[in-house]
């Protein structure tokens, strides 16, 4: 077994398992409709819509016109993402949401994926490592929906483990839980030792990431158990640092892939609001300086997801010195 010790990061100890991601997956996605003209997906451009079956999952696939792309370029992708992560695309499936939904790119930040219960929004080109860390957020705020404490709980696992899962998500802590994710499912994937090693590397996080898969209602893997067992084929992600199409064998990690939620220019439809995304916020923005922050007591989720977005932007760029986002529930 690994000593974690010797590695600076999640990332570092297991970029060379990054292939084994989707190895054990031999379910192929089967059209059940479609397609179907979408008018206006989530970020105001048409599409065209299928709802699909993978395994014991059904779900919908919309891939914006503009992309010049069919479901039969998206599918081996889809296939790929750890199984256990499947139940993240019949989330952000539910009633008029637009699913596992495909773009020609998600605007001037460059991001590879936005994720979050209500949209997993890809770019053109991404990857299977992509679309697993974006499932890592869907699950994450389903979970936080039925538990608020799961914010919390991450933040104090992530300071208890004493590693960094990577420089990406070292930046927030709910890109902290998403990388997390994308690890969790190449080891996963990788096999029963290699999900052992996770465990014994971040024991913390590993609890709560189990935690969250149980809210969520996705299969949690025991670390004794083999990785083929679960449910159904095992969904993947891609690296989205800094070219969403790299290759598997690169350390994956979602850098572009900015915050949990997507900075989308409507309104994320949903059959019922999230407790998770009306909870109140206070931004603290001091460069420049604001004499009084910015309170929102019940914000739509594209204002959360905006505010955040441009904060984290800012701060990769310079422009903001000192910026921070908090999410406060009501005690």
């Amino acid at each position: 077994m690994m000593d974690a010790a010797a590695f600076k990061s999640l990332q570092s100890m297991f970029r060379g398992s990054a292939s084994q991601m989707g190895s054990n997956n031999i379910d192929k996605v089967k059209v059940l409709v479609g397609p179907t003209p979408v008018v206006r997906m989530l970020r105001g451009v048409p599409g065209m819509e299928w709802e699909v079956e993978l395994g014991d999952h059904q779900f919908k696939v919309t891939i914006a016109d503009s992309t010049g792309m069919t479901l039969t370029d998206v599918t081996e992708r889809i296939e790929k993402v750890t199984a256990v992560y499947r139940p993240a695309f019949e989330i952000v499936s539910e009633g008029t949401k637009n699913g596992v939904a495909f773009y020609s790119d998600l605007g001037p930040g460059g991001a590879a994926g936005h994720g979050g219960q209500n949209y997993i929004n890809l770019a053109r080109d991404v990857n299977q490592y992509v679309i697993a860390h974006e499932c890592g957020h869907a699950l994450e705020q389903r979970a936080t929906s039925a538990d608020g404490q799961v914010p919390d709980n991450w933040q104090a696992a992530q300071a208890a483990d004493k590693i960094s899962v990577s420089n990406y998500g070292d930046g927030a802590w709910w890109e902290d839980e998403a990388e997390f994710a994308l690890y969790y499912g190449i080891c996963h994937d990788a096999g029963p030792t290699k999900l052992a090693e996770l465990k014994a590397a971040s024991p913390q996080r590993f609890a709560q990431f189990q935690q969250i898969l149980l809210l969520a209602g996705a299969p949690s893997t025991s670390t004794t158990s083999s990785p083929s067992a679960s449910p159904s084929a095992s969904p993947s992600a891609s690296p989205t640092t800094s070219s969403p199409s790299a290759s598997p064998s690169a350390a994956p990690s979602a850098a572009p892939t900015t915050s949990s939620p997507s900075a989308s220019p409507s309104a994320a439809p949903s059959a019922a609001p999230s407790a998770a995304s009306h909870r109140p916020f206070i931004i603290r923005l001091t460069s420049p300086p604001r004499a009084t922050p910015l309170t929102f007591q019940n914000p739509p989720p594209t204002l959360v997801d905006r505010l955040r977005d441009g904060c984290l932007q800012q701060r990769r760029n310079g422009g903001l010195q000192e910026g921070q986002l908090w999410r406060n529930r009501v005690r």
